[in-house]
């Protein structure tokens, strides 16, 4: 009996999800200019709440159903019922919905969020600090997220996507005078990190990756060897330190390009994109994949513009062989 209970809730959710699914806004803005929530985050985030309260109802079926009216007289069966009853809901129906909450609701949410984060790291909003701003994300937007789940997968992604794209943003500038000041801008960030999501660094691997490649930066910038300029070995020597095992790839490579000729044009020109553009799309494996092709029709239009001089030769393998 309570496999066929829980196979008729199966399939009731089954079809609710897919009807919620259908129901999930997309249109955008989601903020207006002052960070408040459009009718379109308000729509999304009762539907969140919805779809929480099933989840929550769902999770304490088993024991409101076979333990709690007969407590505290209760017998093995009636346990041993509970605890099938649990495992074939959670499969069948709760597992469902966490897929629809996090990447058919959330995933939205959160994709319109980085496209306002990305407006202000890149310089287009009138936020005066970056802890400002965060504290508006978690106010605006984090607070009203109900239910714990929800709440917690959208801070992580946000603030993962934060961390990678101010990362590649530094590593884009090609401004190495002002050493003091990115430190100073990395630090600030840092801090306001730890107030926005100070269990950022140990939520899970990814976020502790993307925690590490800030610290990373930091040391990247302060190496002390740029001081000596850059030679045919740097690369070889910066693969060498330890704090380049937490910096992507492309973050690297993006670096080097501050101590390039100037006929070596930056990835974001060539593809006629503006930085933050350009930083935004490097998130993830298919980021990586974004960079290389970029660095690689940069190298390739310096080695044109350079003819097989032997510097410019040696300098674009150096700088394509990091990927």
């Amino acid at each position: 009996m309570v496999p066929l209970i829980a196979e008729v809730i199966g399939q009731n959710v089954s079809s609710l999800t897919q009807r919620a699914l259908q129901c999930v806004n997309q249109k955008k803005p989601v903020f207006t200019a002052d960070w408040n929530a459009t009718e379109n985050l308000k729509h999304n985030l009762n539907l969140l709440a919805l779809l929480g309260q099933m989840r929550t109802s769902l999770v304490s079926a088993a024991d409101d159903v076979f333990i709690a009216p007969y407590h505290p007289a209760v017998d093995a069966a009636r346990y041993n019922a509970a605890e099938v009853c649990r495992e074939l809901l959670k499969r069948l129906a709760i597992d469902r919905i966490d897929r629809l909450i996090k990447q058919g609701v959330c995933d939205v949410i959160v994709e319109a969020a980085c496209e306002k984060i990305t407006d202000y790291l890149s310089g287009g909003a009138n936020v005066v600090t970056v802890e400002e701003m965060l504290g508006l994300v978690k106010s605006k937007l984090i607070g009203q997220i109900g239910g714990q789940e929800a709440r917690v997968y959208c801070l992580e992604r946000i603030t993962l996507y934060m961390v990678r794209f101010f990362v590649s943003m530094v590593c884009l500038k090609r401004d190495t005078d002002n050493v003091l000041d990115h430190l100073r801008d990395i630090g600030d960030f840092e801090l306001g990190l730890g107030s926005f999501f100070p269990d950022f660094e140990t939520q899970n691997e990814e976020c502790a990756k993307g925690y590490r490649e800030l610290r990373a930066l930091k040391a990247l910038i302060a190496w002390p060897k740029w001081d000596k300029g850059v030679g045919g070995n740097t690369a070889v020597e910066l693969r060498a330190e330890a704090f380049c095992a937490d910096l992507r790839t492309s973050s690297l490579a993006h670096f080097l390009f501050n101590f390039a000729d100037s006929l070596l044009s930056s990835p974001h020109h060539v593809g006629n994109k503006g930085v933050g553009e350009y930083a935004a799309s490097l998130q993830g494996i298919e980021g990586e994949a974004v960079a290389k092709e970029g660095v690689g029709v940069c190298c390739e239009k310096w080695r044109e513009r350079g003819g097989e001089r032997k510097e410019v030769v040696a300098c674009v393998k150096r700088i394509a062989g990091l990927f």
